[in-house]
């Protein structure tokens, strides 16, 4: 992937963005990018039944990692500035040794963001009064990049859910009850998720990501309305046609990418 410039976001503080040399009053001041690397090639593992818990599955998450391994060259008007423009990066990548930080890119018209912690530290080798290299990669323990901002839809639509992205993503639902029974389905990936009891007028949030699959009746934890046999519906890349009875529902998810 050719990217000329990246973001890297703390979990508080500035973000910082390499990739970009500004002058003033003729002196430069910033950092280059001379090698990018986004291990783009996770492991896998896939859906499977657990036999003896009805209803329960190991959920098709990633395993493994992504690596972002960014070198590239600080250069600032003097010794001094280098220096400073130095313990920034450390500051912002490190994050208060060792927190998540993001990477933020745009390609294709669309920002994606991946999100990791430093691993190691950040290595520097001075080249000169006015330039110092500088290396560091960023682990990212799941390694789908997600766009920064939310798609919107209407499940049970007439026309299907678009997902523009190349991975799977996982919605929130959120569905005001017309019937005692709501079922909802998504007839592209094969997956159905009935919730009873309810009762008219409820409304119900249905967290899909997992490992942190949730239904909630006005905030209420409601599980053990979820049928033995369902399954929380994903969305696959591209269109999906999704239904829903006995109630209506909005949806909202994040596009994601795995290349």
């Amino acid at each position: 992937m050719n990217l000329r410039q990246i973001t890297i976001i703390p979990a508080s503080g500035s973000n910082l963005v390499l990739g970009s040399i500004v002058y003033t009053d003729g002196a430069p001041s910033g950092y280059t990018i001379d090698t990018l690397e986004l291990d783009a090639a996770p492991r896998r593992i896939y859906r499977y039944d657990l036999a003896l818990v009805p209803g329960a599955v190991v959920a098709p998450g990633q395993l493994g990692a992504r690596d972002v391994r960014v070198a590239g060259t600080i250069v600032g008007a003097d010794a001094e500035a280098v220096r400073a423009l130095r313990t920034t990066l450390i500051k912002t990548v490190n994050n208060g040794s060792g927190g998540t930080v993001g990477v933020r890119w745009t390609t294709e018209g669309t920002t994606r963001q991946l999100e990791g912690h430093l691993e190691g530290a950040v290595a520097t080798r001075s080249t000169g009064s006015h330039f110092l290299e500088y290396e560091f990669t960023i682990v990212c323990p799941n390694p789908v990049a997600y766009s920064t901002g939310q798609s919107t839809g209407v499940w049970g639509d007439a026309l299907p859910l678009n997902n523009t992205g190349s991975a799977t993503s996982w919605p929130r639902i959120v569905i005001t009850a017309t019937a005692t029974t709501v079922v909802l389905a998504n007839a592209t990936t094969g997956e159905t998720l009935t919730i009873a009891p309810v009762v008219v007028g409820n409304v119900i949030t249905v967290v899909t990501e997992p490992g942190f699959e949730l239904i909630t009746i006005s905030g209420t934890p409601v599980l053990n309305k979820m049928s033995p046999t369902s399954r929380f519906p994903r969305l696959a890349a591209g269109n999906n046609t999704t239904t829903i009875t006995g109630g209506t529902g909005t949806v909202t998810w994040f596009a994601g990418w795995s290349e």
